[in-house]
């Protein structure tokens, strides 16, 4: 299983690429967690100006029978194009610019967690959504605190006991 989740920042109040990276590296450090910069070099704009970055990450050493346990995190500095959206959240439709985007996800709510808790308790402006739901840091917390269903990001939080 597999889907899209996004860190979002309400459009024009993003934060810079550069912190945003330092910030998932330093949890990565925290929570034990492998880490790798892939080095893509489509990844500044014209003026030299980082504008996206790939990070991925793991519990266990990267190597090719490994790669089940790997989730990848795509980095963007506002503005980008194609990275706003019109969303509804708190019944309140706005912009939101998805600084981060998640993938390759699937069955690893067990590392997903630690990224994201963290993330949003550094950063509580920005919103958590994935498959459709939006979690709060509470919704997180309490996920956090239990056994990881390693499915979580794929369920409502209304529903999360």
């Amino acid at each position: 299983m597999s889907s899209a989740a996004f860190i979002l920042f309400e459009e024009g109040k993003s934060i810079p690429i550069s912190q945003l990276s330092s910030t998932v590296k330093e949890i990565c450090e925290k929570e034990h967690i492998f880490f790798n910069d892939c080095h893509l070099s489509d990844r500044y704009d014209e003026a030299g100006k980082l504008k996206y970055e790939n990070i991925c990450i793991s519990n266990i050493p990267f190597t090719e029978e490994n790669l089940s346990r790997q989730i990848c995190l795509n980095i963007y500095d506002e503005p980008y194009e194609y990275r706003l959206y019109q969303l509804e959240y708190n019944a309140i439709n706005k912009s939101y610019f998805s600084a981060i985007s998640f993938e390759f996800f699937r069955e690893n709510g067990d590392i997903f967690i630690k990224i994201v808790l963290p993330f949003i308790k550094t950063y509580p402006q920005a919103l958590f959504w994935s498959s459709d739901y939006f979690y709060t840091m509470e919704d997180l917390e309490k996920i956090a605190s239990r056994p990881i269903d390693k499915y979580w990001c794929f369920r409502d939080p209304k529903d999360l006991e």
